[in-house]
C-alpha cells in the first residue's frame, strides 16, 4: 500500500499554529513565574545560543533545559517556608490541577519522572502534589 503524501495526510498536530502557540504559552510560564530563570530561558531558548531550540518546541524539552536543575536545587536546599520553595510547589500544583491534560502530562511525565527516586528532604516530598510522582499514578 503506498504511503500517503503530505497533502493527503495533512499536518501533524505538532506542526499546527495552535499547537505551537500552546507550547509557547506553557514555556513562557517559566520566566513569568520564576524571574530567576529569565537569563537561562533567554540563553537556552530565545537567545543567540539557542540554535537547537525555540519557544515553540515542546515544553518537555524546554523545561528539561531550563527548569529541572533549578527545581532540584530549590527542593534540596530551600527551607519549606521560604517564598521560593512555596512558589515552586505552588507552580507544580498549578500544573497538576490544570484542566488542560497537556499540563498534567508535563508535570507527571516530565517533572515527576525527573524527581522520582531523587534524594530530597522529607519535607520536600511531603509538599509535592499527590499524583506527581510515577509511583503514585493509578493504573486501571
Amino acid at each position: 500500500m503506498p504511503r500517503p503524501t503530505e497533502s493527503e495526510f495533512g499536518e501533524e498536530p505538532w506542526e499546527t499554529a495552535e499547537w505551537r502557540a500552546a507550547n509557547v504559552a506553557a514555556n513562557r510560564l517559566l520566566p513569568r513565574i520564576f524571574p530567576e530563570l529569565e537569563a537561562a530561558y533567554e540563553r537556552e531558548i530565545v537567545g543567540t545560543g539557542s540554535e537547537d531550540w525555540s519557544e515553540d518546541d515542546g515544553p518537555h524539552v524546554v523545561y528539561s533545559l531550563v527548569f529541572y536543575d533549578f527545581l532540584e536545587s530549590v527542593l534540596r536546599t530551600e527551607p519549606e517556608d521560604s517564598e521560593l520553595f512555596v512558589r515552586t510547589v505552588g507552580f507544580l500544583r498549578f500544573l497538576m490541577d490544570n484542566p488542560d491534560p497537556d499540563y498534567v502530562n508535563l508535570a507527571q511525565v516530565g517533572i515527576g519522572e525527573f524527581l522520582e527516586g531523587m534524594d530530597l528532604p522529607p519535607y520536600a516530598f511531603r509538599a509535592l502534589p499527590r499524583g506527581l510522582l510515577p509511583h503514585e499514578w493509578r493504573t486501571e
